[in-house]
C-alpha cells in the first residue's frame, strides 16, 4: 500500500511540476525570443519520471529492515 501511495504521489507531483516548468519555459522563451517555446509533453515525461523515482527516494529502506550498523 505504501508503494502505491508513493507512486500516486510521484505521478501527481511530477505532472504538476511539469505543468509549472512548462509555463516557466514558455514565459522565458516569450521574453527572450518573442514567441513561446517549450518541450512537448513535458508534464507527462516528468510524471513518468516521478513514478520511477518515488519508490527509489532517499530515506526509503529496501531489503532487510535494519536500523543501521550493528
Amino acid at each position: 500500500m505504501r508503494i502505491f501511495i508513493a507512486l500516486v504521489v510521484g505521478l501527481a507531483g511530477g505532472f504538476l511540476l511539469g505543468l509549472v516548468l512548462s509555463q516557466v519555459i514558455a514565459i522565458v522563451g516569450l521574453l527572450l525570443v518573442s514567441q513561446p517555446v517549450g518541450i512537448k509533453f513535458l508534464p507527462i515525461y516528468l510524471a513518468l519520471a516521478g513514478v520511477y523515482a518515488s519508490p527509489r527516494a532517499p530515506g526509503r529502506h529496501h531489503g532487510d529492515h535494519a536500523q543501521g550498523p550493528a
